[in-house]
């Protein structure tokens, strides 16, 4: 079964390859192929085998996460002594990460890894399920735009104080401290983490440098606080701008894929 997955945090060449290493090593997925450019995995996958936790927990040891989907379905004939038993049948089905079955207001929400058969099962059972639009937030796009925009201006206000006011290095030292050791935490856990999977990638080559430029400023005559802040600040930005073409494409090629027919008629 060929099934495609949403995966998140790639940024480089070696994240593709450690992302189809993760997958291939989770239970019932035979093989793995990810585009970069839309953030998504092909996999192909053994039903039986496959289950959606254990393909999260593979990737979320490497730094990346697979991106579950949340489907509604408004359904009538809910029995509430049934929902229990409905929710164990949708667990059960490959690609469904959680379920949740509301009997007072007749709605059935599931995140799916891909499209794993849950309006078919619904309709089986007779709740006739009607689809319901969701809009669910980015909690990662919001965290990347709070640390952008308190790192850029930081970055910015260190370069002025260092090279037109030369201010003193105590002060320069405290306002890149948090650019460096907080707003640029993601990058050092994925230091670590390579460290522990004996592999590398760009946060590897982010983390390495800021920490030497920082580290090594009070030992300076002209310490390196404002280019570790800086390095950190263009990566952010870079980041963020790359998640925003990102989705401007993945909403355009939905738009288009919209418009195609549902049904073909031959003269």
């Amino acid at each position: 079964m060929r099934v495609q997955v949403d995966v998140r945090g790639m940024h480089c060449a070696s994240c593709v390859s450690t992302v189809e290493t993760a997958a291939r090593g989770a239970p019932g997925v035979r093989s793995a192929a990810v585009n970069l450019a839309d953030e998504t995995a092909f996999l192909e996958i053994e039903p039986a085998e496959f289950q959606a936790d254990l393909l999260q927990q593979a990737l979320l040891d490497r730094g990346f996460r697979a991106a579950p989907r949340r489907r509604v379905w408004r359904v009538s004939g809910l029995d509430p002594s049934g929902v229990p038993a409905l929710e164990e049948r949708l667990r059960a089905l490959p690609g469904v990460a959680a379920v949740s079955a509301s009997y007072l207001d007749g709605t059935v929400a599931v995140d799916v890894l891909f499209d794993a058969g849950v309006e078919e099962l619904l309709r089986q059972r007779g709740l006739a399920p009607r689809a319901e639009e969701v809009h669910a937030a980015d909690p990662e796009a919001r965290a990347l735009l709070i640390r952008t925009l308190i790192a850029v201006p930081l970055a910015a206000a260190l370069m002025l104080l260092s090279m037109v006011w030369h201010a003193p290095s105590w002060l320069l030292a405290a306002l890149a401290a948090p650019v460096q050791f907080v707003l640029g935490w993601p990058f050092h856990a994925g230091l670590l983490r390579a460290l522990r999977h004996r592999s590398a990638d760009m946060n590897v080559l982010v983390s390495l440098g800021t920490n030497a430029a920082f580290l090594a400023s009070p030992f300076l005559d002209h310490p390196w606080y404002d280019t570790s802040a800086t390095i950190i600040a263009i990566v952010l930005l870079g980041r963020l701008l790359e998640a925003r073409a990102r989705r401007g494409t993945r909403r355009a090629v939905e738009a288009l894929l919209a418009l195609a027919p549902r049904e073909s008629i031959r003269p």
